[in-house]
């Protein structure tokens, strides 16, 4: 199974035109960085995205995960 890592654009933007769950549909699993979630999530309460990501953590098919590569991060 391939990964798919999303950035917050994505999540926000489906959500916006309520399309959402065609992440969930096309890829199953959904990766997001911890700074993907504080974004969508922590910072943009209220605001397109924010409760789709919610619910989908909680439903199992978007998973905060931690980068370990933290040198590529610096390079990016």
């Amino acid at each position: 199974m391939d990964l798919v890592v999303s950035d917050a654009s994505t999540l926000i933007h489906l959500a916006s035109i309520r399309r959402f769950a065609l992440l969930k549909r096309f890829f199953g699993l959904i990766l997001i960085p911890p700074a993907v979630w504080r974004e969508v999530v922590e910072l943009g309460g209220g605001r397109f995205g924010a409760d789709e990501v919610r619910r989908a953590r909680q439903k199992e098919w978007i998973s905060v995960v931690f980068p370990t590569d933290t040198g590529l991060l610096r390079l990016l």
